[in-house]
Formats: C-alpha cells, structure tokens, sequence
C-alpha cells in the first residue's frame, strides 16, 4: 500500500481540482457573460408575465387598463384587480354566448400571440446558452459549448430587440392605441413597465454577448496567435537583414501569412460593410419611396418621401422650397380628426412635417459618422503604428451610426403610423399608405452596420486583448530596435577605427618631389610610407607640424 505525504496529497488535489485565479479570463470575462444573461432571462420573463405593456387610465371609470401580450387587467373602483387572459382565439366570445354578453371584454390580437410565441423562443434560446456555461467547464468541449453560448446568445439578443421595435411600432397604430370607453371617451395608451423590463433584459443580453465574443476570441486567439508568433519569430530572425530597410507597411506585407491576416481582414471587412451600408441609407435618402400609395379616384401612384413628394404623371414636390407645409401641425385637431378644412388642405398641398426634418438629419448626421468610420479604418491599414487608436474611433464612429440611424428609422415608423401620416387623401375615398423600397433600403443599412460593430468588437479584442494581435506594431518595433543595434554597431566600430597619421620626418616633401609621377601606376603607392592597411584610408596632407588635420582626399594618377 503506497502512502503519501502531505505535500503529494496537497498537490494532488490541486492538480485534479484546478480553482480559476481572481484574474483568470474565465472569472474576469466569461463568469460576468453568464450572469448579465441569467439576469436578463429572469426580467424578461418577469415582463412576459406582467400585463403592463399598454397602460392607460380611464377617467369616466376611475380605472387603470393594462394590457400585456396574452394578459389584461382593470383596477375595480376599490382597487382590487380583474384580469383576463387568452391562449387561443375562441377562449372568451361574448358575441356567440348570451351569458356573458354583458362582460366587456378585452381585446386580445394576432400580433400579440406572434409576439407571445418568438418571445418564448428567445427565452429557449437564451436556456440553451445557460446550459452549454456548465458544459463549457470540460475542458474537452470548451470551445465548442463557448461558440454555442455566443451564438444563441446573440440570436436571441437579435431577436429580442427586433421584437421590442416591432411592438412600438404596432402599439402606436391607430387601431391599436386607444382605449375607447364611449363615443366622448377614447383614452390613449402609454409603454407601461413591462416594457421597460423586457427592454432592460435585451441590454442585458447584448452586454452577455459582448462579453462571450471578447472570451471566444481570447481562446481561439491564444493558440493560433502563439503559433503565428513563433513562426513569424523564425521568419524574423532569418530574415532580419532583410528588412532592415523596408518599412512597416512592407513587413506586414511581406508576414501576411501569419497572424496579421484576420487583422487585416477585418480591417478590409469592417471599411467595406461600412461603405455598403452608406450606399443603401443614401439611395433611400434621395428616393422618395419611403410611404406609397395608389389613389384610386384620380388614377394615380402616389410617393412620399423624407424631402420630396412625387406623383405619376405630375410634378415632385421638395421640402426645401414647398411654402405650403406644416399648417396640419398648427391645428391639433388634423391628428386625429380628416374632416372639412383638414381634408381640403390635404387634398390639395403634399405635406412634410417637422419629423421629416429630423428624419433626414438623423440619418445624414449617420451617414457622416459612417464615413469617418470608413476612414479611421482606412488609416488603420495604411498606417499600422496608428492601429490603436483608429480601433478606437472606428468603434465610437460606427456605434454612433448605427445608433443615429435606428433611432431614425424608429421616428419614422412611429409617426408614419400617425393619423395625418397613415392616409393620402383622395377626391373621394381615403387610402392606406404603405412602407416602400426607401424605408427597406434604409433598414438593410441598419443591419449592415449591425455586422460592422460586431466586427469591431472582434477587432478590438483582437488588438487590445488578444497575445500577437496587433503583432504588425510588435514587429515592427522589433525591426526598428535591430536597425538602431546595427547602427550602434557601426558608430562603434568607426570610433575605435585607427587613420594612418604620418609625422612631417616620415615623407618629406623633396621625396615626394622627386618621384617621376608618369612612372607610378594608379595603384602603385612605391612613392608613400609602407603602412598595412592604407588602402581606401585618408591619406593625409603635411602641414609642417607634428599633428595634422584630414581635410580632403588626394587621388593620384596619370
């Protein structure tokens, strides 16, 4: 039976039971990725389950209505509750059963079960990256359940956010916004709290994501970046003479097979996808397809822009010279009300109202933002030794882009569902409008330019976290330290050279007088003090004196 000290035992166990280091990337960055996504797991399903997602107050009842996505409750006078709930579309209807015709129910729509059933999904999404944490403490499957974990969490982070815009949009449809009571009382609904959690929760998801992205990388970057590193160290060493003169630029060139690719790529990536998303925010912009419309009565396609208001067959109206705009925002009563002096006005004048403006400075102002991300990252390329701080920007830049263009597209959506914006005016009928190829165009930037921060949290864990990533500035730093060695070498070794320094007795002026030049050939030195090394020296000129003064060189010949 073998026994062991205490010292075998100690180290044995610590061997077998390894404990992450405080500073570990695991404590520092995948430990907080799963807690932000349990804490958003919980508050969204404490926003799934509450009713306040439209909450209004009804005067004439002294109640507060809430309606959530399968759920809507009223205060009693009292201010005890009474809720009604819905799972299907035949659970309460009053209209086919006579006992309870005198309930007032509330009610419940297909966009609300839509919402319902992709929230659940995100909620399965968001338990199977939970899940693959624990795997991911096997070593064996780390990096798979890593990968798993980061990419569910971004699909449902993705997708959460999407859903929360889609229910701004619909909750502010005019169907859908008000609470009526009586012919006198029609209250309008506000974002309740509900809201609000399931919003939080997202951002909680999107800083889980964050988080889980810089982990991955640091994995898969340490052991290909080490790789890399080692390589391009014997590449460098048995090169280094070579590159003494070329500058940094041409050694990223000249190792971009190693670890300066997905920089560098990236880079290529992040300028592109900036530059294709500009391209479809700016068409959208100069196109006026953003609500369109077909007016039955007089036969025509109607088109209306952020700037301009086009119709078949007629002339285009632009915002910067149409004096007729912005008398519907002077009387409230157009909003909600498209009767007498209201119709005419809009019958007869195209209309553009304030959000237009800021519509279209918002998304100009991204486009800006946009382009300085463009040349931050260009920079990046060309000049490497700036590498750092042109990340910086490019991340600032694009978020910035992103951020002024969503919020662009959300104005636009929320007050294009407005009464005086829904509807174009014909001779006689009124006609929907609806989304155009402008407001697609648009939106597709948007999430292009959502693919260009994820790449820039990609880069920015690359160089700032990751050993070897911003290895174009190591090495060339590297190449500049061999360049100053070397010429040190060369300073030192002119120093300690020794000149030939003859005294004024060693070669007289008459000797040298009287040597026939035409009998010395260009390399005979019969005429000179025998001295090793002469050749290609100073040869110094007499000046009388015991020291001397090498001023020029004198070349005899024919």
């Amino acid at each position: 039976m073998s026994i062991y000290t205490s010292q075998e035992i100690s180290s044995l166990l610590h061997y077998s039971m390894p404990l992450p280091s405080p500073s570990s990337p695991k404590v520092l960055i995948q430990i907080p990725s799963f807690v932000f996504a349990l804490i958003g797991f919980i508050m969204l399903w404490v926003a799934l389950a509450t009713p306040a997602w439209q909450v209004t107050f009804a005067r004439e009842l002294l109640q507060w209505v809430q309606n959530g996505l399968w759920i809507t409750c009223q205060t009693r006078p009292n201010g005890m509750y009474t809720c009604t709930w819905m799972f299907s579309q035949s659970d309460f209807d009053f209209y086919s059963s006579p006992d309870v015709s005198h309930y007032r129910t509330p009610a419940f729509y297909q966009w609300q079960r839509t919402l319902l059933h992709i929230f659940l999904s995100v909620q399965v999404s968001v338990l199977i990256a939970l899940i693959s944490f624990c795997v991911s403490n096997s070593s064996n499957v780390q990096k798979s359940a890593v990968i798993v974990f980061t990419v569910f969490m971004t699909i449902a982070t993705l997708t959460s956010f999407t859903l929360l815009v889609a229910f701004l949009v619909l909750s502010h449809m005019v169907e859908y916004r008000f609470y009526t009571v009586s012919v006198s009382g029609i209250y309008e609904k506000h974002i309740g709290y509900s809201f609000y959690l399931a919003l939080v929760a997202s951002i909680f998801f999107l800083i889980s994501v964050a988080f889980s992205i810089v982990y991955l990388i640091r994995i898969l970057g340490d052991s290909s970046a080490s790789g890399g590193l080692q390589r391009m160290a014997k590449g460098h060493q048995s090169q280094s003479t070579a590159y003494t003169h070329n500058s940094r630029d041409d050694y990223r060139m000249a190792t971009s097979n190693d670890v300066l690719d997905p920089t560098f790529s990236f880079q290529v990536a992040s300028a592109a996808s900036i530059l294709l998303a500009n391209f479809f925010v700016f068409i959208g912009v100069i196109t006026p397809a953003w609500q369109i419309a077909e007016d039955l009565d007089a036969n025509r396609y109607v088109q209306s822009g952020l700037w301009s208001y086009c119709q078949t067959g007629a002339q285009c109206w632009y915002i910067f010279s149409d004096n007729l705009i912005n008398y519907y925002e002077k009387v409230d009563v157009c909003r909600f009300l498209l009767i007498g002096d209201c119709r005419k006005k809009l019958l007869r004048t195209p209309y553009f109202f304030g959000w237009h403006y800021a519509v279209l400075t918002l998304l100009l102002i991204s486009m800006a933002f946009g382009m300085m991300a463009v040349v931050s990252s260009l920079i990046g390329i060309f000049k490497p030794m700036k590498l750092r701080i042109t990340t910086i920007i490019y991340d600032v830049c694009v978020f910035m882009a992103w951020l002024l263009l969503t919020i662009g597209l959300a104005v636009f959506m929320i007050n294009a569902e407005m009464l005086e914006s829904k509807y174009l005016i014909g001779i006689k009928n009124t006609f929907e409008k609806t989304y155009g190829y402008s407001f697609y165009l648009a939106g597709l930037g948007m999430l292009i330019l959502t693919f260009s921060m994820m790449i820039g949290v990609i880069l920015t864990t690359m160089i700032f976290f990751t050993r070897g990533g911003n290895a174009a500035e190591n090495a060339y730093l590297e190449q500049q330290r061999e360049k100053e060695d070397y010429m040190a070498t060369q300073r030192s070794q002119m120093a300690t050279t020794q000149y030939y320094a003859p005294s004024k007795n060693t070669l007289p002026r008459g000797d040298l007088l009287s040597v026939d030049v035409r009998s010395v050939s260009p390399t005979s030195t019969a005429f000179l003090p025998h001295s090793p090394g002469t050749h290609g020296r100073f040869i110094p000129v007499d000046r009388g004196t015991d020291t001397f003064t090498p001023t020029t060189r004198h070349f005899y010949s024919y």
